[in-house]
């Protein structure tokens, strides 16, 4: 509650920090409630909490927007975009602006933040829809900054270098040929071990978790050759450890790194949901689940699907069940694409490990039997012709 500029906090790594939670503490997990006097700051409040004392999360949704309008259009952004009307002419005005002032950019990259400027505009406007039925949820505003290239995402939550086409244009086969999700797809396998990048990636775990903080160390890999965007996330037992988060974004040939720490005495139970292209400009949703249990004589356990649009967000308990009958491995496809995760059965720091690919529509075939060494040592693989084949170091 009260999100506004001077809440927003920088740390000493330029990432944003809300502080002044006011009475959004007390309003615990009731999605509405109605108070007798609504507290915050006028400017950055909806009409549902000054007329009616309506508290909701959709207030700070409304707040957020407003944020954004007075970053795109100055201070008066919320009350020019009240003033100027259809709102079509609002987001052409300032779209407008933007480009006369980056004129000086080249022009691929002036219509690539022209389009980011749109997108912001065009969000905040819903944000602030006086209809808090018809504001956007958190999860949608995030993939759509995410998916233009809006929002920042961590370097150190992602590991590797992405595999886009100007990538593929330094390799001879490719070198003035037309591009495809396929091809992309097909190299970032080749080069699942580039630089030691998996490595890398537990190594750069170990270094941001400390030894304390018992839980699961995950690892998803993307090659389905295009971005995957985080849309959400559940617990059932443990959560994510507070100096890190889920990515935002998952590039092609990127691993992807997220330590969940285990509660007391029940362990590390959640899953993630990314998002990605699949043809036409379609898209699925991609389930990521595990269980990593700390008491004796129980299994730790993996287990994927993939769905369309926001299809899991509403089965979280069907998602559980499913798990609960899976095994330390799983695999899920649809048309061209596939899941195949594996967890190691280490009782405090498990390592879950996800591989999302177009391998079916490659020919190639995934395994879901990665053999771990007596430690829960690390996963390797070996890309052969299209095919992708474990091997114990």
């Amino acid at each position: 509650m009260d999100l506004k500029p001077a809440n927003v906090l920088l740390d000493d790594d330029m990432m944003p920090r809300i502080s002044d939670f006011g009475i959004s503490r007390l309003v615990g997990e009731k999605r509405t409630w109605e108070t007798k006097y609504w507290k915050g700051t006028l400017g950055y409040l909806p009409r549902e909490y000054i007329d009616h004392c309506l508290i909701s999360n959709k207030v700070d949704i409304f707040s957020l927007g407003v944020m954004i309008l007075q970053i795109m259009a100055g201070p008066k952004g919320y009350s020019q975009s009240c003033d100027i009307s259809p709102s079509e002419k609002f987001i052409e005005l300032l779209v407008g602006k933007w480009r006369n002032r980056l004129q000086a950019t080249p022009m691929g990259a002036l219509e690539s933040i022209c389009q980011q400027v749109r997108t912001c505009i065009m969000l905040a406007l819903q944000c602030v829809d006086p209809d808090r039925h018809k504001r956007p949820v958190i999860g949608s505003i995030c993939f759509s900054l995410a998916y233009t290239g809006a929002i920042w995402t961590p370097s150190y939550y992602t590991i590797g270098e992405v595999v886009d086409d100007n990538k593929l244009d330094k390799m001879v086969r490719y070198t003035g040929k037309p591009k495809t999700q396929v091809d992309r797809a097909r190299e970032a396998l080749n080069l699942v071990h580039e630089e030691n990048k998996e490595i890398l990636a537990f190594r750069t775990l170990a270094r941001i978790v400390p030894f304390s903080k018992t839980g699961t160390h995950c690892l998803i890999y993307n090659a389905t050759g295009d971005n995957l965007h985080y849309v959400d996330n559940h617990d059932w037992h443990g959560h994510i450890v507070d100096d890190t988060s889920y990515p935002r974004v998952i590039g092609n040939g990127q691993w992807a790194i997220i330590h969940h720490e285990y509660s007391f005495s029940k362990g590390s139970t959640a899953c993630v949901v990314y998002r990605g292209k699949i043809k036409d400009g379609q898209y699925k949703d991609y389930l990521l689940a595990w269980t990593a249990q700390i008491r004796p004589f129980t299994s730790n356990k993996s287990y994927c699907e993939i769905g369309g649009v926001d299809y899991f967000q509403t089965r979280w308990d069907d998602t559980y069940n499913k798990m609960k009958g899976s095994d330390n491995s799983s695999t899920a496809k649809f048309d061209r694409h596939e899941i195949d995760t594996i967890i190691c059965q280490d009782r405090y720091l498990p390592k879950f490990i996800a591989i999302i690919s177009l391998m079916t529509h490659l020919g190639g075939k995934a395994t879901s039997t990665v053999p771990w060494d007596n430690c829960g040592g690390l996963m390797n693989f070996i890309v052969m012709d299209d095919d992708l084949v474990p091997e114990q170091r």
